[in-house]
């Protein structure tokens, strides 16, 4: 299931009060509420606070007072590349409400499926093994860190004396003493193992509670998810127009090999191989 305005409804049975259980899968932390159908045994969730800071992800347990479960379910609760408000304005009365939400939402998975990543923003527990360094490196885009937790004993929380701290376009984490300067991506692991000790013991388990992900969409993203929309709710998208790279009579037309891995928008795939790369660059430090 996906929300996008806080909010979960579900049908069970009517006039019956429930206990309500989400498990968030970022950072298992869990959340207890109680709730009552109406008379049409509509039930409405109202998510925490933290929600709409966050996009989240977490295991919904419906249950009746006595314990029985009803209902399980998965709910994704993310933000739109594009409020839905501004689809249905661009689209200047081509689509309703539901349709610009249907299109958003195939338009979300497909930028993201090409990029590798989602534009969320989460907070999180982030599991890394040790290398020996003073830093690591992470898929995830690390914009803030909170606490440290070496082989289950918490070593740093914010606040104190040195930080631990984004490093690397965001996709890692550094341990900053204050000590000085210098460009750790160009230094020899075994010179800075000598001259300053291992930070991350290598094979020690960690865990950085962080804050990680896209607190704003970034405006080419919301660009092209909305050309996107257009084309999905125009059709074009089936023609791949775009990628044609020769035309020899109605039957003989020959594309180029970006079609079959693409949007099938060269424009939109311009527009995304800059956040391809970075991921890429990323996984290769």
């Amino acid at each position: 299931m996906e929300v996008l305005d806080y909010t979960v409804t579900v049908t069970l049975a009517p006039s019956t009060n429930y206990n309500i259980r989400m498990i968030d899968q970022n950072d298992l932390s869990v959340y207890s509420t109680t709730g009552t159908s109406n008379s049409q045994g509509v039930l409405i969730i109202v998510l925490p606070e933290k929600y709409t800071k966050y996009d989240g992800w977490f295991a919904l347990e419906i249950s009746l007072v006595n314990g029985s479960v009803v209902y399980l379910d998965t709910v994704l609760s993310t933000r739109p590349l594009v409020s839905i408000p501004t689809i249905v304005s661009y689209m200047e009365g081509k689509v309703d409400t539901a349709k610009a939400i249907e299109y958003e939402s195939v338009a979300r998975n497909l930028i993201e499926s090409i990029v590798g990543f989602p534009f969320t923003f989460v907070h999180k527990d982030l599991h890394v093994v040790g290398n020996g360094t003073d830093f690591v490196v992470t898929d995830d885009r690390i914009l803030k860190v909170y606490t440290v937790t070496e082989n289950n004993v918490v070593v740093w929380t914010e606040g104190q004396e040195f930080e631990y701290t984004p490093w690397v376009n965001l996709r890692g984490i550094v341990k900053n003493e204050g000590t000085g300067s210098f460009n750790r991506s160009e230094s020899v692991i075994s010179w800075y193992s000598n001259n300053y000790g291992n930070v991350f013991k290598n094979g020690w388990d960690y865990i950085f509670e962080v804050d990680a992900g896209w607190p704003v969409i970034p405006q080419d993203i919301q660009n092209a998810a909305l050309i996107l929309i257009n084309d999905i709710a125009c059709g074009n998208n089936r023609y791949y127009n775009k990628y044609i790279s020769g035309v020899k009579g109605a039957l003989n037309i020959t594309y180029f090999p970006q079609v079959i891995a693409g949007t099938g928008n060269l424009y939109v795939d311009n527009i995304l191989s800059k956040y391809v790369l970075e991921s890429i660059r990323a996984k290769v430090i």
